[in-house]
């Protein structure tokens, strides 16, 4: 299991972006519904202000650093995270490995969606 942190009260996991596709994976093996986010700089300062929003990304299964604000905050704090983890590269990362392992996803809007028997995720920006 990778590092996760804390910022500004918000749990960041400390992953690369191959860490992120390989832990995603492994969420599609896993029972029930997982939530990955992404969290930049203005998810986590909404987050602080909605108890919901705070909620969700409490409990995700994954929370991927989506932008350098994130990592300057982190470093800041004496934290280290590896590398920025976008939406749009995990999601583009995604396609190519669900041909590969024979996985089902949609999309829709800015949502992915993937999917088998056990599983519906979404990453949501």
């Amino acid at each position: 299991m990778n590092k996760r942190i804390s910022v500004l009260s918000v749990p960041i996991d400390c992953v690369t972006m191959d860490e992120a596709v390989q832990r995603i994976l492994q969420l599609t093996e896993q029972p029930g519904l997982h939530l990955v986010a992404t969290a930049n700089a203005e998810m986590v300062m909404l987050a602080n202000e909605n108890p919901t929003l705070h909620s969700i990304l409490n409990n995700a299964s994954l929370v991927v650093p989506d932008g350098a604000g994130i990592l300057w905050a982190a470093e800041r704090q004496g934290e280290h995270v590896p590398e920025r983890v976008t939406g749009v590269d995990v999601t583009m990362e995604l396609f190519k490995v669900a041909a590969t392992h024979q996985i089902l996803y949609t999309a829709w809007g800015r949502h992915l969606v993937l999917l088998n028997e056990r599983l519906v995720m979404y990453l949501l920006r």
